[in-house]
C-alpha cells in the first residue's frame, strides 16, 4: 500500500480519508473475533510508568506460548532485515477465509504474530491482540494517538510508533511499559538489535532506544524526513529518505557510515538487506524517470544495479530470498529479478493496482491488488497459485501457522486458510 508522504498538508488530507473510509465498512464475514474486549486508555508518550492504566478484560487468557506451534513473525517483512521472508507455512492451494476481524478504523501496517496472538495496529490508534486460530480478542488498549506503523515484538514487549513517539506495550496483557516521545512522528517499524530498538521520525531524525526502558542512547539528524520503516543486520541499520537519498548507521552510537542519493527528488521505501546487498524502490513522488530497483553494497553504498520499473510505475521493496528479488508494481505486474544482477527472470501480470510489497514464503510469493484479489505465484515461474478476492487496499501481510493474515484500508483482517506444503 502507498505509504503516506510527509507534509502537514497531505497527512491531514489522508487522516481525512482514512475517516471517509470507516463511514460504510464492508459487512464482515461471521467471526467471533467481531467482538472486542472493553477498551483501555494509554497515556500519550513521555507519560511516567506510574500512570499505566490496568490491562483490559481478556477473554481469551493470557500466555506467552504458543499451544499451536506457529512460529512467530516478530515484525515488518518477517524481521529487522526486511527481506519479505516469513516462516510459514501459508496457504499453496484451495484458499479460503477462516476468518475475519473488522477493525474501528482503516489498518495501514502489518501485524506481528507472538506466542499464539496476532498483535494488530490501527490507524485510530486501537491496538488488539487476537487469537491466531480463531480471530478471538484476547485484549484491546487504545494508545489515544494515531499510529500508522507496523509493530514489532521484542523481549515480551510489543513496540508501536505512533504520532507522538514509540510506545511499548505487554504482548500478554496489553499493558504500557513504557512510552519515549519521539522528534516528530513515527510511521515506521523500529528495527530491532538485541536490546536496541533503532527507528526514524519524519522530523528527519534517527533515535536509538533501549528496548526495555525506552531510554534513548543517541539521536542523529538525517538531513530529510523518513516515513517508513528502518532496516537492520547486526551492524548496520538502513534508513530511506523523502528526498530519494538513503542513509546507513553504525546501530551502537548513529554514526552515519555512507549516505547515498539514489532517485533525486524521489521518495524512499522500506528497505530489504540480504546477501550484503540493500534493495531499494523510489516510489512515486519524484515523478517519471525515477521509479527504479536499486542494489547497493550495504558496506560502500555502491550502486549495484538498478530495475526501471514496468512503464515508469512505481514498483515496491522486493521480498529477497533464493538468488530474486521478486517486486509488485502499479503497471499490475508481478517482477522477478536476479538478486546479483537486476536481469529480469520473469514477469506476471495481475488484474488491478498493485501497492502492497510482496512476501515469501520457501517457493511461494504472496501478493494482492487494490480492491480485488490476494494471490499466490510460484516464486519460481511466476505462476498463478491461486486467487481470492478480497474488500480494500490491501497492507503487507503476516504468514504463519497455515495462514494469511491480510489487512486492508477498510479496517478488515483477513485469515486465509488452505492447503499446506
Amino acid at each position: 500500500m502507498r505509504p503516506r508522504t510527509f507534509t502537514i498538508v497531505l497527512i491531514a488530507a489522508l487522516a481525512t480519508a482514512g475517516c471517509s473510509a470507516t463511514a460504510s465498512p464492508p459487512t464482515p464475514a461471521p467471526s467471533s473475533a467481531t467482538s472486542a474486549a472493553p477498551a483501555t486508555t494509554i497515556p500519550r508518550a513521555g507519560a511516567s510508568p506510574s500512570a499505566d492504566p490496568a490491562p483490559a478484560s481478556s477473554p481469551v487468557p493470557a500466555h506467552t506460548s504458543d499451544p499451536t506451534g506457529a512460529a512467530d513473525v516478530p515484525g515488518y517483512r518477517g524481521s529487522s532485515s526486511r527481506t519479505g521472508v516469513m516462516p510459514g507455512p501459508g496457504p499453496i492451494a484451495a484458499p479460503a477465509v477462516r476468518w475475519t476481524f473488522q477493525a474501528t478504523a482503516p489498518i495501514g501496517s502489518q501485524p506481528a504474530v507472538a506466542g499464539g496472538r496476532v498483535l494488530l495496529v490501527v490507524t485510530d490508534g486501537t491496538v488488539v491482540s487476537l487469537d491466531l486460530s480463531t480471530g478471538a480478542t484476547a485484549w484491546t488498549t487504545k494508545l489515544g494517538v494515531d499510529a500508522h506503523a507496523s509493530p514489532a515484538v521484542a523481549h515480551g514487549l510489543l513496540l508501536v510508533g505512533a504520532d507522538d513517539g514509540v510506545h511499548a506495550l505487554d504482548t500478554s496483557t496489553g499493558r504500557q511499559r513504557w512510552a519515549q516521545t519521539a522528534p516528530g512522528a513515527v510511521r515506521g517499524a523500529p528495527a530491532i538489535l538485541g536490546d536496541e530498538a533503532v527507528f526514524a521520525s519524519l522530523s528527519g531524525h534517527a533515535v536509538g532506544l533501549d528496548v526495555l526502558t525506552g531510554k534513548v542512547r543517541w539521536t542523529v539528524p538525517l538531513g530529510a524526513p523518513n516515513d517508513t520503516s528502518v532496516a537492520a543486520v547486526s551492524d548496520t541499520a538502513v534508513v530511506g529518505l523523502t528526498d530519494g537519498s538513503v542513509v546507513a548507521l553504525d546501530p551502537s552510537n548513529g554514526t552515519v557510515k555512507w549516505r547515498r542519493t539514489i532517485d533525486a527528488g524521489g521518495r524512499i521505501g522500506t528497505p530489504a538487506i540480504a546477501n550484503g546487498s540493500v534493495f531499494l524502490a523510489t516510489l512515486d513522488e519524484g515523478g517519471p524517470g525515477t521509479r527504479h530497483i536499486t542494489a547497493v553494497d550495504l558496506t560502500t553504498g555502491k550502486v549495484e544495479w538498478r530495475f526501471a520499473s514496468p512503464d515508469d510505475q512505481p514498483s515496491y521493496t522486493p521480498a529477497v530470498a533464493n538468488g530474486l528479488a521478486i517486486t509488485e508494481g502499479e503497471a499490475s505486474r508481478v517482477t522477478a529479478l536476479d538478486a546479483s544482477t537486476g536481469a529480469v527472470r520473469w514477469q506476471t501480470a495481475e488484474p488491478g493496482v498493485l501497492e502492497i510489497v510482496p512476501t515469501l514464503v520457501g517457493r511461494t510469493m504472496y501478493g494482492a491488488s487494490n480492491g480485488m484479489w490476494a494471490f499466490a505465484l510460484d516464486a519460481g515461474s511466476g505462476a498463478e497459485l491461486w486467487r481470492l478476492p478480497i474488500k480494500g487496499t490491501p497492507y503487507a501481510p503476516a504468514i504463519t501457522g497455515g495462514l494469511e493474515l491480510l489487512p486492508t484500508d477498510v479496517g478488515m483482517l483477513y485469515a486465509i486458510a488452505g492447503a499446506v506444503p
